[in-house]
């Protein structure tokens, strides 16, 4: 419960902002050639991080969520059969609206969204979405170019290079990786300053 409070308190902060592994070898094959490339492994696709940076759709092109490689924009549809927004109980600000992100009933993350036009009607879009390690027992419910929950640090950095910033605050580093063309999109990796591992991946379109 404390960890699905922080991660409605950094959805809600991203947006009042306006912004808000590979396996452990990276493959040695440029950028262009990786990108559509399947680790025969886990099946999820990784890349080498790219020289000059990520862009959002390479971000997305290499990031699952239960299964299912997402692409931009993002919206319902694109996300794997069986997640839905909990609109019942969803918050809605002047903006953005904020629910729960389920799959098959079972709690997976925060959403905020762009609302329809009707407060029951499905999102126009979603703004991000934030999956923690302690809310779900769903297993692997999150890979971006092979990261998973719970894993450190040094195993980030050798799948997505050094992030674009990298914030601290209390017992919480935040390691974002922008949109090299447009800093209001990417994803962001809060991990635990005690034992340096992944807490919660945020992606934010």
């Amino acid at each position: 419960m404390k960890t699905k409070v922080l991660a409605i308190l950094l959805c809600s902060a991203v947006s009042v902002c306006g912004f808000t592994g590979c396996s452990n070898e990276v493959k040695d094959t440029d950028a262009s050639v990786s990108i559509s490339e399947q680790n025969d492994n886990t099946n999820y696709k990784t890349v080498k991080p790219p020289v000059d940076g990520w862009t959002i759709e390479e971000l997305l092109s290499v990031t699952y969520v239960c299964g299912k490689q997402l692409s931009y924009p993002i919206n319902l549809d694109s996300l794997a059969d069986g997640i839905s927004l909990d609109l019942d109980n969803a918050f809605y600000g002047n903006e953005f609206g904020n629910a729960d992100l389920r799959y098959n009933d079972d709690f997976l993350g925060v959403c905020v969204f762009r609302p329809g036009s009707e407060p029951t009607l499905p999102p126009e879009s979603i703004k991000s979405i934030t999956i923690s390690k302690e809310d779900s027992d769903i297993a692997e419910q999150i890979i971006s170019n092979g990261i998973k929950l719970g894993d450190s640090i040094a195993t980030l950095y050798e799948c997505f290079g050094e992030p674009d910033e990298l914030d601290e605050t209390g017992d919480i580093k935040n390691a974002k990786y922008f949109d090299k063309n447009d800093k209001t999109k990417g994803i962001f990796f809060f991990i635990n300053s005690s034992d340096d591992t992944i807490k919660s991946i945020l992606i934010e379109g």
